[in-house]
């Protein structure tokens, strides 16, 4: 029965991943991600268009790079791979509870992250934190089963995953206090010295492979910016983050979380301190980390899931009376039923909200740029507003594009000095303008410029993607992007 709903649980998982995944092309952030995955393995013109290094962990992308040297530089590659990382983390969460428990609170605990909203949209979206986060619940499986046994190798794989979960992306090191913080306690007295030593090693190795590669290829300079810009980046405010992401671990997972941490006032063993460390300390650290992404949480989903898993498996002792099986039961499917609903839910609304921190995506950035590399000449280059939305337009069209401005968050494109446009377009070397919607929002004074320079120079639309919405009760149209053409 266990392996049945757990084969239905990975089943469910997937399609929640994968439904409709296409629809929507991919967001800035994605685009630099998957152009960096090109152009590591010299994947034709996005080796151009992209840098192939920035300083940064770059394990996901040279999967990813892998996958399009076999399939080709597809957008829905860079996403299946994604939702197949998602699939294979509820399974490793199926791991981590049956080291600490039975095979009930295991089965409940893969299903409620299949259906977790959370996770599903993070594992929509093309970038490192669901590999990091599936290294990290992988490490949190090998603690939990030293913990169950006192086997010191289990120590060893854990040290393995979480150095790879730093290999893949640098937010993993708010996991690695956690790690040693509980294998080193005086209560396993079956671990040795040279293990926690060795442990701390191969941590410590993993973690400086990234600056030993860099400073050995002449490029130290680079890692070592990347890390004062991650330092010093301005993200959103951490309350702000924490209002996003706590509603969508959903009703049950919260509700259930809380039902565990008031069974354990009663009776506290190392499974719920374990899982309670692996929650709050890295999202203490994660949140004070100023270069926040949506997904960077997700190493906590998995560990919030096997404590929500447990309340439903203990649902008597919660209650404080005997409960009918089938009434237990019943309660487990209410619950699982909730969040497949708010997930459905948050799916279904996913064209309407497209580019929000929720869903990934923009509306019309895919249609554009491929309008573009079918009706543009190769060789010719564009200018936007804002260099992030120009990522999306190199990676689908894959013509150099500029931008006026740059909010370029660092897992974008890299920020190339821009020539003085003006002279540019006297020039010939800029034949085309793209307008989007989006930068104008943000940027209405480059946006402005921007048109100006389409108006000071002749130029005539020849592309318009629109939208829809409801003005008034009527349904309206207002384009997305524009497409000059610029005459000198």
């Amino acid at each position: 029965m266990a392996a049945a709903l757990l084969a239905a649980g990975a089943l469910t998982a997937l399609y929640l991943r994968v439904w409709g995944l296409g629809a929507i092309g991919l967001d800035a952030t994605e685009a630099a991600t998957a152009g960096e995955a090109g152009s590591l393995l010299g994947s034709g013109a996005l080796a151009q268009l992209f840098p192939s290094a920035r300083g940064e962990a770059q394990l996901f992308q040279l999967v990813l790079g892998g996958l399009f040297a076999v399939f080709g530089a597809h957008d829905i590659v860079a996403r299946l791979l994604v939702a197949a990382i998602g699939v294979v983390t509820a399974l490793a969460t199926y791991a981590v509870a049956r080291s600490m428990w039975g095979a009930r609170e295991a089965t409940l605990a893969a299903l409620l992250l299949a259906l977790m909203p959370y996770h599903v949209i993070a594992s929509r979206a093309v970038g490192p934190e669901v590999l990091a986060a599936l290294w990290v619940t992988l490490s949190l499986a090998a603690v939990a089963r030293f913990a169950s046994t006192e086997r010191g190798p289990w120590v060893t794989v854990g040290a393995v995953c979480l150095g790879l979960a730093l290999l893949t992306d640098a937010s993993s090191i708010a996991y690695v206090p956690v790690f040693f913080l509980f294998v080193s306690h005086r209560r396993w007295t079956s671990i040795s010295r040279g293990t926690l030593v060795g442990a701390f090693a191969i941590v410590g190795s993993f973690g400086f492979v990234l600056p030993l590669a860099y400073g050995l290829s002449g490029q130290g300079p680079l890692w070592a910016g990347s890390i004062v810009r991650a330092l010093l980046g301005s993200g959103r405010p951490w309350y702000l983050q924490l209002g996003e992401v706590v509603p969508a671990f959903g009703l049950t997972v919260l509700l259930g979380a809380v039902g565990t941490a008031v069974l354990a006032r009663r009776r506290r063993t190392w499974r719920e301190v374990l899982l309670g460390l692996w929650i709050v300390v890295p999202s203490a650290l994660l949140l004070a980390w100023p270069d926040r992404t949506f997904a960077d949480l997700a190493g906590i989903a998995p560990p919030l899931a096997v404590l929500a898993a447990r309340a439903l498996a203990e649902l008597p002792r919660l209650v404080g009376r005997e409960l009918a099986p089938t009434t237990e039961m019943a309660v487990s499917a209410v619950g699982l039923g909730v969040l497949a609903i708010s997930t459905a839910i948050l799916l279904g609304m996913a064209p309407n909200i497209a580019g929000s921190a929720h869903v990934p995506g923009i509306i019309g950035g895919r249609d554009t740029a491929r309008w573009i590399g079918e009706h543009v000449p190769p060789g010719a280059a564009l200018l936007t507003t804002d260099r992030a939305f120009a990522g999306v337009l190199e990676f689908y069209a894959q013509r150099e594009t500029l931008g006026l401005t740059s909010s370029a968050p660092l897992a974008t494109s890299d920020d190339r000095p821009n020539e003085n446009p003006d002279l540019l377009i006297r020039q010939s070397a800029l034949q085309y303008i793209v307008w989007d919607t989006y930068s104008a929002e943000a940027f209405p004074g480059e946006a402005d410029r921007l048109l100006a320079y389409a108006e000071r120079y002749n130029a005539r639309e020849i592309y318009r993607f629109e939208g829809e919405r409801l003005t008034a009760g009527e349904r309206t149209t207002f384009p997305i992007t524009i497409v000059y053409e610029v005459r000198p």
